[in-house]
């Protein structure tokens, strides 16, 4: 039975082969409207002016506006205004809990180590010297 098959598909490829050659060898050409159109579209093409595209210029921004582009526009200068102003008003006018947080923080002593002092020093480098 598989013969039969076999023996079928060969005959419909030799079919098919022998018209693919018949195709292959005849190449239509095209007509001669199609060609001239085709011609008539391409001198329509080369007639055209065709210069370089001048694109306008754009200037570099300078002053204020470099400085908002670095930052990343209004929202982040906003935002660092503000955290500037809450860090000069902190600074100045501490809240009682920072300086207590503070002191604890910078008076302590866990593993033995030198603490700060208030204004920043440290004790041990004077002893060293």
């Amino acid at each position: 039975m598989t013969r039969n098959q076999d023996n079928k598909h060969s005959q419909d490829d030799a079919f098919l082969e022998t018209h693919f050659e018949a195709a292959r060898r005849h190449v239509p050409a095209p007509g001669d409207d199609v060609i001239q159109r085709i011609l008539e579209d391409a001198n329509a093409q080369q007639a055209a002016p065709c210069g370089p595209r001048v694109e306008p210029v754009q200037k570099a921004p300078h002053g204020i506006k470099a400085l908002l582009d670095a930052l990343g526009g209004w929202p982040a200068a906003a935002s660092l205004s503000c955290a500037a102003a809450v860090g000069l008003w902190i600074g100045v006018a501490p809240p009682d809990v920072l300086t207590f947080v503070a002191q604890d923080y910078f008076s302590t002593q866990t593993d033995g180590a030198p603490a700060a002092d208030a204004d920043g020093g440290f004790d041990f480098l004077e002893e060293m010297l």
